[in-house]
């Protein structure tokens, strides 16, 4: 199979399975990446995703270009990319993804890096959008993504003329989270998926954070108060010394009544 899903502990792991073409994306790599995150987002048992690649020496780099390049020479207006719908543009996964890259993510791969919401890097690993060099612009959103989450002169640099960053030079300007050796990046992230991501509020945090990006300040914050609080309602925890439950009384005063704690009852 073009492409590996997997799942454990509340993580699906998809895997680039293209390791002799360096993990690039032909159709069908790019229709099996749509069906996998469709299915991740409809598992309520997987609460986070993390995106890699099988080998080590590629993320992924990008369209298959034996594909894409005699395409395009017949048919210039073309594009046999354009469905079904990817996370890189069109498809909304609203469950936190984590890209473990672990070498090259060029082209279609740094666009992937780029709809996850937590990176970590391998310390060999580069970025980059080499499709100018070819003759055409990124087509997966990194004109758009890069342009918003690195420095313009950085971003520029990468689409005008195709320069690739390092793994270092990504964490200096934010584009990834975490830099790690070459041989445990994937281990890292699962640990991350783990112990910072794989809770239901997850799921929540990320759909505010999104919507933060786009709403006005002041609606965004009321509408996240709200939400806080019918969160705290649904899962009041309790305390060794028992908490008190707020609530109102028949004339609205807040009062509050001694939720017992149970040897053995979870926190």
């Amino acid at each position: 199979m073009a492409l590996l899903y997997e799942t454990s502990d509340h993580i699906a792991t998809i895997t680039i399975n293209r390791p002799d073409a360096l993990n690039s994306i032909d159709l069908e790599t790019w229709h099996e990446l749509s069906e996998a995150c469709a299915k991740l987002e409809a598992d309520d048992d997987i609460w986070v995703g993390i995106i890699t690649g099988a080998g080590g020496r590629s993320f992924s780099a990008g369209a298959d270009l034996k594909e894409t390049i005699p395409t395009l020479i017949d048919d210039p207006r073309g594009n046999r990319y354009d469905e079904p719908d990817t996370i890189m543009r069109g498809q909304t996964v609203t469950k936190p993804l984590i890209a473990a890259v672990n070498g090259l993510a060029l082209g279609g791969g740094l666009e992937i890096v780029l709809a996850c919401d937590l990176r970590i890097a391998a310390e060999g690993a580069r970025f980059g959008a080499p499709e100018i060099t070819l003759g055409f612009i990124p087509g997966w959103g990194a004109t758009q993504r890069l342009a918003r989450e690195l420095p313009w002169a950085i971003a520029s640099g990468m689409v005008f003329s195709g320069d690739q960053i390092g793994a270092d030079t990504a964490l200096r300007y934010g584009l990834v989270n975490e830099v790690v050796p070459a041989d445990s990046s994937r281990r890292r992230c699962a640990r991350a998926g783990r112990w910072r991501c794989a809770r239901p509020s997850g799921r929540c945090a990320k759909g505010w954070t999104c919507r933060s990006t786009t709403a006005s300040s002041s609606n965004t914050t009321s509408s996240t108060t709200s939400l806080t609080r019918r969160t705290r309602r649904r899962a009041w925890p309790p305390s060794r010394s028992g908490a008190r439950r707020p609530s109102r009384d028949a004339n609205g005063s807040t009062t509050g009544h001694r939720i017992p704690f149970r040897r053995g009852s979870a926190h």
